[in-house]
């Protein structure tokens, strides 16, 4: 966090994906799937808000933190996109409270 240009997330993400440490990552693309999964109303700035950043320390809290983070990271680019999210395929869309 010392390093120039070096904040919240890409901290978390080294610490978890190079040394497999939970750490939670949030980002835009995660913090769209939290608000979508959990209907969340979040700020403008989503991922500085308390409670995504508790859920994504929650999530990666398991025995493969570098797995979950990076199934999250690949679910939020493959699946659950921005602009037409891809619920045919979506393994958790019967708990999803996303309305398309």
């Amino acid at each position: 966090m010392s390093l120039p240009g070096v904040g919240d997330y890409v901290a978390g993400a080294v610490l978890s994906i190079a040394y497999n440490r939970k750490e939670g990552i949030v980002d835009s693309n995660i913090v769209r799937l939290y608000r979508r999964y959990f209907a969340l109303k979040t700020s403008k700035e989503g991922r500085r808000d308390k409670y995504v950043i508790e859920i994504a320390k929650i999530y990666a809290s398991g025995r493969k933190p570098r797995k979950a983070n990076l199934a999250v990271l690949d679910f939020t680019a493959l699946v659950c996109t921005p602009r037409k999210p891809h619920c045919e395929k979506c393994l958790v869309c019967a708990k999803c409270r996303y309305i398309v």
